[in-house]
């Protein structure tokens, strides 16, 4: 390996290092109540080293909203190559491989709820707002496949598929802030569980056609 490599492998690892310490600071103490000063304390470096890879705090959180979205496409794409029935079953293990991703990455759906329509208290970077835009576009475009594979090639099916789509997304981010309200300690950990197994029920009679099943 050239020096040229190592630095960058050196460099990624860096980065890596202080997002993995920002994120958990965040899921702590919320976004508004972490300070540049205490990440670089929590990943040991200086202050200015940190400035070196993020210009600014909502440099960090817009940095990990993208690698939620990426890991996010990943649930999915896990989900469609294994080609398996979709039945309430599997219908269930992928809300909770869903909910996963929102209770490590919170801060992407935080992005995608508010500051696309004019109302986040982050501020992105162009370069990272449009990192985001592009991933979840990628996956809705997978997702949009996917159903136009289980209700037809017809292009009135692919239609169809659009909105059964739109709809499964937006259940599964009315999902992710159910279980947010059940982190908070509003909602008993038992009553969150059963409404993931109603969810994956009504999710499951409501989009997959009769003869799919």
């Amino acid at each position: 390996m050239g020096v040229k490599e190592r630095k960058e492998r050196e460099r990624l690892q860096r980065k890596g290092q202080i997002l993995d310490a920002a994120r958990q600071l965040f899921l702590e103490n919320g976004f508004l109540n972490v300070t540049m000063n205490e990440i670089a304390e929590a990943t040991e470096l200086s202050t200015g080293t940190l400035y070196l890879y993020f210009k600014n705090k909502e440099d960090i959180f817009a940095a990990l909203a993208a690698v939620g979205a990426e890991k996010l496409d990943e649930v999915i794409e896990r989900a469609l190559s294994r080609k398996d029935p979709l039945d309430e079953t599997n219908i269930t293990k992928f809300i909770r491989d869903y909910l996963d991703i929102y209770n490590d990455y919170g801060c992407y759906f935080d992005v995608l709820l508010l500051n696309y329509r004019g109302k986040g208290s982050v501020n992105l970077s162009d370069g990272y707002a449009q990192t985001i835009k592009e991933q979840t576009e990628k996956t809705l475009m997978r997702a949009i496949q996917f159903f136009s594979s289980t209700v037809g090639e017809r292009a009135v099916d692919v239609e169809r598929a659009k909105r059964l789509t739109l709809a499964f997304w937006s259940s599964l981010l009315g999902m992710s802030q159910l279980v947010n309200i059940g982190q908070k300690k509003l909602l008993p950990k038992e009553m969150v569980d059963e409404t993931i197994e109603t969810a994956a029920g009504l999710l499951h009679s409501a989009f997959i056609p009769e003869n799919r099943r």
